[in-house]
């Protein structure tokens, strides 16, 4: 699998760290998706490309265009909800907030099965 990831990860240590495979924007999705149809790309990055670039050619590629197009329709409506859902968090701290977003995703994923189990 591949890892897919906002530009705010596009650092040299995020793209070569040990792991899967990434995908990380190079900026806003528009320009990043005018800049892969004006100059779209095939096959494997060339050798001598540094990080970054690899990433953009990886990117520019069908294949890495259809994927993450596909992010944006599978990971950010979750965001969007749960931001919809906690407005504000009922108790202070980080540990505190980590663990009431926890609970709220928690049960955002399984409203999802239940509705998606319903449905079949």
């Amino acid at each position: 699998g591949k890892v897919l990831a906002d530009a705010g990860y596009n650092s040299d240590a995020n793209l070569t760290a040990a792991g899967p495979d990434r995908l990380i924007a190079l900026g806003k999705g528009r320009d990043q998706a005018r800049s892969a149809a004006e100059e779209p790309t095939h096959g494997p990055p060339p050798a001598d490309a540094t990080p970054r670039e690899a990433n953009r050619h990886r990117l520019c590629t069908p294949e890495g265009r259809a994927l993450y197009k596909r992010r944006g329709a599978t990971i950010e409506p979750g965001i969007g909800n749960l931001k919809k859902i906690i407005d504000r968090f009922s108790r202070r701290g980080l540990d505190n907030a980590t663990r009431e977003l926890h609970i709220a995703a928690t049960a955002f994923n399984l409203m999802k099965i239940h509705r998606t189990a319903q449905a079949v």
